[in-house]
């Protein structure tokens, strides 16, 4: 008997744990590209002087990131998971989808990445970058100095939509901005929360249904 409760257990949280790496954080909405960080195809700047090195690093690999950067990540995580309209944290964005008859709630973050420059002062530089995540792509923005979301008014996406280029003079966290797709069911809170009702109901079944047939045995 213990022995089937041990199995049915694992099952249980097997499968919670599972719901767990499916369900987006509120505020993101699940990256096609799974979170793989996005790739530096090209970049140009006006300082001929300049011969650094862009490094771009996703949300997933911040622990490779200098401890001052990775934090920075982390902080731009947090606010923009915790966020109840995104466009509550950049006022640019708020008139931009405004033009386009975007409701705010529809918005969500894809792909979150730092990107810095090594070897070289920071210069405003153009910069094209492969990534899978810019279905319903609606806009880019980044943190300042100060701390602030930043909405990239010149980034566009371009190569038949999988390629995204912008020009900046700073750099920080990064956040592709894409609309939810309403043809397709997202997952919510809501969601997780009956998942788990299910999850659960299902553990008390088998644990009952595992009794009658120790007793029958």
């Amino acid at each position: 008997m213990k022995k089937i409760l041990a199995v049915v257990f694992v099952f249980v949280m097997a499968l919670s744990l599972s719901l767990n790496v499916f369900a987006a954080p509120k505020g993101f909405v699940s990256s096609p590209s799974e979170n793989k960080t996005p790739v530096i195809e090209d970049f140009d700047t006006s300082h001929d002087g300049c011969h650094g090195q862009l490094i771009i690093t996703g949300y997933g690999d911040r622990n490779t990131l200098p401890d001052d950067r990775r934090e920075d990540i982390e902080i731009a995580y947090k606010e923009l998971a915790n966020s109840k309209d995104i466009i509550d944290l950049c006022d640019d964005l708020k008139e931009v989808i405004k033009d386009k008859g975007i409701n705010g709630k529809d918005l969500a973050i894809s792909d979150l990445f730092d990107l810095h420059v090594e070897g070289c002062d920071q210069h405003e530089f153009e910069i094209t970058i492969s990534s899978e995540a810019l279905k319903n792509f609606v806009g880019l923005m980044y943190k300042n100095s100060k701390g602030e979301w930043v909405y990239v008014k010149n980034a566009k996406v371009v190569k038949n939509g999988t390629a995204l280029r912008f020009s900046v003079d700073e750099f920080s966290p990064f956040a592709i901005i894409v609309r939810r797709d309403i043809t397709s069911p997202q997952t919510s809170d809501n969601t997780v929360n009956t998942y788990v009702i299910l999850v659960s109901l299902l553990a008390v079944g088998m644990i009952f249904g595992c009794k009658k047939f120790a007793k029958k045995a």
